[in-house]
């Protein structure tokens, strides 16, 4: 039996027009916001005008919902790895 290896993941989240793209490092349990090139993304909310300040909280949605699907998936991941080790430790014991 052998345990299944994400080690991580890279998703696109739309939320209200808004792509979001994050990646899941299933190994070390960390969930990052990042931009295309797959860098920390940098969200920058000064100096810019005022159509784009009145639409910050349609990108503060889109991130939060996100982070709620990314965390989703790490926690399905998480569980399934605890239910191997359980059934592996069921078998050898």
């Amino acid at each position: 039996m052998k345990e299944p290896q994400k080690h991580f993941e890279m998703l696109t989240f739309e939320h209200k027009g808004i792509r979001v793209r994050v990646k899941i490092n299933y190994d070390n349990g960390h969930i990052a916001l990042v931009d295309d090139r797959n860098h920390d993304k940098r969200w920058l909310f000064c100096s810019r005008g005022l159509d784009y300040m009145q639409n910050w909280q349609n990108i503060l949605d889109a991130m939060k919902y996100t982070v709620s699907e990314a965390t989703k998936r790490l926690e399905k991941d998480r569980a399934e790895q605890t239910k191997f080790h359980k059934k592996f430790m069921g078998i050898i014991s």
